[in-house]
């Protein structure tokens, strides 16, 4: 049998010519990579030029031989171009890539910009009090109402500054690329869990209170005068002032501060690193505060109220919390003065012991809790950012350095002032 009758032979109902078929565009894969054109007429005239060749040479090929030909042709012609388009894909791809690490620092950019705005808000939230004043001078005192005085002078202004903030910092989430939805959560939490939260969290705000204190009378010790904020704050005297005083004091900032520092700021960290997530919320809340007594405690309860967030993915057990917390502030301030001082000084000593006693009880029980549940799951959730990339591109922010500086000198600008005014 010569070559020529091997294929006259081929039987066409035979699966041994779509096996051979099979075979010969394994043995001639189109390389992607050699791919130089698209024109389908090109691959049709490559298809013409090897038909006629076959025909030159094997006039008596079959009908099943030459669909089979024309099959293989066909299915390189229709490869090649998908073959470039993928290609052109990957090199645009390689040309921008969307690592985590710049997604990081473009989040920290948009958060700590933002944050350095807050100041020219705190100017524009004064103007009321600004506007009162110019309209009130030489008007007799008797002549205006209390609550008006206190509404315009202290309640508008405490108001409009938790909500200008709040607002602008959902231009936060905008430049980070995300909706605001997906990144403030929330949810309802196990009792339990809220109960124990309550009681470190009280425990905490006591030890922070004597920590701050502490650092206060070193700086003071120092010759550096600190002024006393509470010299600042007004006192309630009428039933209207203290429920306004309540709302500007312990609901707005609750809702505000928490929806801005772990919601927004904690929540868009946290997607590439939860520990940094925690950190730096608590350092922003901390330093917005601008006042040397409040930013040690604020960092404390900063980084306490971050982990909350982080582990239970919802922001109302922090804005429980902190509501707690400046609940108790305004029912101290309004007993003070109003009752016995010895009386106070009595009160306010056993709140603190019996809230150090509870924090460390509830504190107990949480780290025994922690560790069951991480036996049952040891498995630990990789971070998409971490390590010496994590903290190289922390520290290359500019914008957090900026932010840095602005309430630095923000905190400094109050010391002096209350120094040589």
């Amino acid at each position: 049998m010569n070559e020529d009758e091997s294929v006259i032979d081929i039987d066409p109902d035979d699966n041994s010519v779509n096996d051979a078929a099979e075979e010969m565009t394994d043995e001639n894969p189109v390389n992607d990579a050699e791919v130089i054109s698209t024109d389908e007429n090109a691959f049709c005239d490559d298809n013409e030029t090897e038909g006629s060749e076959v025909a030159e040479n094997d006039t008596g090929t079959n009908d099943a031989t030459q669909v089979i030909q024309s099959e293989v042709y066909a299915q390189s012609a229709w490869e090649a171009p998908v073959a470039i388009v993928r290609n052109a894909d990957e090199v645009k791809a390689e040309a921008s890539p969307a690592t985590p690490e710049k997604k990081y620092k473009k989040t920290l950019r948009g958060i700590f910009l933002i944050l350095c705005l807050f100041p020219v808000l705190s100017v524009i939230v004064v103007l009321p009090t600004v506007i009162y004043s110019l309209f009130s001078y030489g008007i007799s005192a008797s002549d205006i109402s209390g609550d008006i005085e206190f509404l315009l002078s202290f309640a508008i202004p405490q108001f409009l500054y938790p909500l200008l903030t709040a607002i602008a910092s959902v231009f936060m989430a905008v430049i980070a690329g995300r909706r605001v939805k997906d990144t403030v959560k929330i949810a309802n939490a196990p009792a339990t869990d809220v109960l124990l939260s309550i009681g470190i969290f009280l425990g905490i705000g006591t030890a922070g209170s004597y920590l701050s204190q502490l650092i206060t009378d070193l700086i003071v010790g120092l010759g550096v005068p600190v002024p006393d904020m509470s010299e600042f704050m007004p006192d309630p005297q009428t039933p209207m002032q203290f429920c306004l005083y309540l709302i500007v004091i312990a609901v707005m900032p609750a809702i505000c501060e928490e929806f801005i520092f772990r919601g927004i700021i904690c929540g868009l960290i946290k997607e590439y690193n939860k520990t940094a997530a925690i950190i730096l919320s608590a350092l922003a809340f901390s330093l917005v505060h601008a006042t040397v007594q409040q930013i040690p405690f604020a960092f404390i309860m900063g980084l306490f109220l971050g982990y909350i967030y982080v582990k239970y993915d919802t922001l109302l057990i922090g804005i429980v919390l902190h509501f707690i917390n400046n609940f108790i502030s305004c029912i101290f301030t309004v007993l003070y003065g109003r009752i016995p001082e010895g009386t106070y000084e009595t009160l306010y000593t056993v709140y603190d012991i019996a809230t150090v006693v509870i924090g460390i009880v509830t504190l107990t029980v949480f780290i025994i809790r922690r560790i069951r549940e991480r036996k049952e799951n040891p498995n630990r959730e990789i971070a998409a950012v971490s390590g010496g990339k994590l903290v190289a591109a922390t520290l290359s922010s500019w914008a957090m350095w900026l932010f840095i500086v602005i309430y630095i000198f923000e905190t400094v600008s109050t010391i002096l002032m209350s120094a040589y005014m």
